[in-house]
């Protein structure tokens, strides 16, 4: 199977997207519980 290297950048892209997504409201999710407490981590939804 002979994949263009803008389709393989393509394919490759999606998933790290969705890493750097988790990350970013894990990240969010953390300031958000030192700014209004620890109940909040839970009650975030993004």
């Amino acid at each position: 199977m002979n994949i263009s290297p803008n389709k393989a950048l393509h394919l490759t892209a999606i998933p790290l997207r969705s890493i750097a997504a988790g990350e970013l409201s894990r990240y969010l999710g953390r300031c958000a519980s030192e700014i209004t407490g620890p109940r909040a981590e839970h009650s975030l939804v993004i």
